[in-house]
């Protein structure tokens, strides 16, 4: 990684760099994000189901809720540790929390900004114009030392400013991804809907899709392709982000230069 001219880098470079991040870095890292992603997905798909088809769901709705509230909070919290361990092989600084005392302040960082973002995106949405680096804002939240004692509103200041310094590229940035996540949902959406029926082609054995006439707009089916999409294209969303925080840290520290000589004398 080489330092560019005023650390403005073009919306594709931070792509480019993203993609080799990703092939980079030790498969083992993608733990930290499917162990916390998938068990979040996973119970909001049966919540989903089970809340809009079964006659007794209000009854315990609550509870479930409450459950599905745990598995966010826990998918936030490895995503977070996903984003640190990006940034450590970035950057060669170890920002992972070695105490339980590190881990429960990330954890709590992460529930008190993470949990807002249900508000403030749709709002900033609605607005439009703020939507773009408000995203950038929560995705660069979840990187941060921890062992850093300031303040919680200082680290959300700092997440803030850095959005805001790289404005343009993240409306960009945001664009490209929306078009690429309609790319891949359309793309993984014909390979499960066309699935069945080149089984029964090949082995001419039916199947519940192939005998009951599947509805590809049936609304099962749309959030599991969802689902999907979102576990192929969010590990690289993230890693947009970290680039970003590693070259805006860079301005002032130094960081990317430094690291660059780690690995030339590796």
């Amino acid at each position: 990684m080489t330092r560019k001219k005023n650390n403005k880098i073009r919306p594709v470079q931070f792509i480019e760099e993203s993609f080799h991040l990703i092939k980079n870095i030790p498969v083992g890292t993608f733990a930290f994000y499917y162990l916390g992603t998938m068990p979040f997905l996973t119970g909001l798909f049966y919540f989903w189901n089970d809340m809009s088809r079964n006659a007794f769901a209000g009854e315990y709705c609550m509870t479930a809720s409450f459950y599905l509230v745990i598995l966010f909070i826990w998918m936030k919290t490895w995503q977070a540790l996903f984003s640190i361990q990006l940034f450590k092989h970035l950057s060669r600084i170890d920002l992972t929390p070695g105490s339980a005392s590190q881990i429960w302040q990330m954890i709590v960082d992460q529930t008190i900004i993470q949990a807002s973002a249900i508000i403030v995106l749709p709002v900033a949405l609605i607005i439009m114009l703020p939507f773009a680096w408000t995203v950038a804002a929560y995705q660069l939240a979840l990187i941060h030392n921890v062992s850093d004692r300031s303040p919680l509103h200082k680290k959300i200041k700092l997440a803030v400013k850095t959005a805001q310094y790289y404005t343009f590229a993240n409306h960009m940035l945001v664009l490209i991804f929306f078009i690429f996540s309609l790319f891949v949902f359309v793309n993984i959406g014909s390979v499960m809907f066309g699935l069945p029926y080149v089984i029964k082609m090949l082995s001419g054995v039916d199947s519940a899709f192939t005998l009951g006439g599947f509805n590809p707009l049936n609304t099962t089916f749309l959030f599991t392709i969802t689902g999907m999409t979102y576990l192929c294209v969010d590990p690289l969303f993230k890693t947009v982000f970290v680039l970003q925080k590693f070259y805006y840290q860079s301005r002032k520290t130094g960081e990317d230069l430094i690291a660059d000589l780690n690995r030339m004398s590796a």
